[in-house]
């Protein structure tokens, strides 16, 4: 467009908006393309998560068949588990408890968390918080 409008077989207010519009098109296919990059790093997030379970499946069904293993287990992966009270609408419209929700905080990164100091001088002190 540039060479037929410089050459002067292009009007050059009609050279410009088709560069105007290729350019429009252009920041929207950018758009496109780091959004379809984001969702393909959170897919593969996903997957070496699943590949982590995958893998140790067969390990943890023979470490934890019974109740006193499965609880060692769990207490040595989870910090805490933080439930709150869900509350809704009933049908006379007052607000009463419908369920719960769970936060749970690891000691360890798993996927997507994050390790903030609360004492950068002994790191020891440090504590995981699940960025999800």
């Amino acid at each position: 467009m540039e060479m037929e409008k410089t050459l002067g077989k292009k009007n050059e207010s009609i050279a410009k908006k088709i560069i105007a519009r290729f350019e429009e098109e252009l920041v929207t296919q950018n758009k496109e393309y780091s959004s379809v990059e984001m969702e393909l790093d959170i897919l593969n997030e996903s997957m070496i998560w699943v590949d982590w379970v995958g893998k140790f499946t067969k390990n943890l069904d023979s470490s934890t068949k019974t109740f006193e293993n499965k609880k060692t287990f769990l207490e040595g992966l989870i910090d805490k588990i933080v439930v709150h009270s869900e509350m809704g609408l009933n049908r006379d419209e007052k607000e009463v408890p419908t369920g719960h929700s769970f936060v749970i905080k690891f000691k360890m990164s798993i996927v997507n968390d994050k390790l903030e100091y609360n004492d950068e001088s002994d790191k020891r002190k440090g504590q995981w918080y699940n960025s999800r």
